[in-house]
């Protein structure tokens, strides 16, 4: 986590200590507390981590990131899609949601490139060292329509896109 974090000192800010970190992934793998957390991989190494937590009402919360070196690719919204569709035919998810800091348009177009909708500005919803940030809010429902299947720049062989991680490999 730290050579990601290091990518973008942001994130690195926003992270909980490591070890803290570590104790909290572990204990969530496998929908512990109804929260799920898969590993984004190209080529069996570790890009980023997509996750959803339910929160009642059949409503989940989407979250998600990539290392810098690995954006650009088509990677986060793909796993963002298959976490959806996790989220929707095992969860039996209605509506999922995520919000990002206006300050990143990038996450905006994963958003969008998954098929999330655009809600709203959320003035002043986070802090981070003593500075306020707005955020969008997105949604995407169940009966939302699929977004379109192809992400041509990932190539199939060799890559896991969306692994679900977990203490046993």
């Amino acid at each position: 986590m730290r050579r990601y974090a290091d990518a973008s000192p942001d994130l690195l800010r926003q992270l909980p200590a490591l070890d803290e970190l570590e104790e909290q992934f572990l204990g969530t793998v496998n929908g512990a507390g109804g929260h799920w957390k898969f590993a984004v991989c190209l080529r069996d190494i570790p890009a980023g981590n997509v996750a959803v937590r339910m929160r009642g009402m059949r409503v989940g919360w989407c979250s998600y990131w990539v290392a810098a070196e690995c954006r650009g690719r088509g990677l986060a919204s793909t796993a963002l899609s298959s976490l959806a569709a996790f989220a929707f035919e095992e969860l039996d998810a209605f509506r999922l949601k995520l919000a990002h800091r206006l300050d990143n348009p990038a996450s905006g177009a994963v958003a969008r490139a998954a098929g999330f909708a655009p809600e709203g500005i959320m003035r002043a919803e986070l802090e981070y060292d003593g500075v306020r940030y707005d955020t969008r809010m997105w949604s995407r429902l169940r009966t939302d329509p699929a977004p379109a299947a192809a992400f041509p720049r990932i190539p199939s062989e060799g890559h896991d896109v969306a692994r679900h991680t977990s203490r046993n490999g």
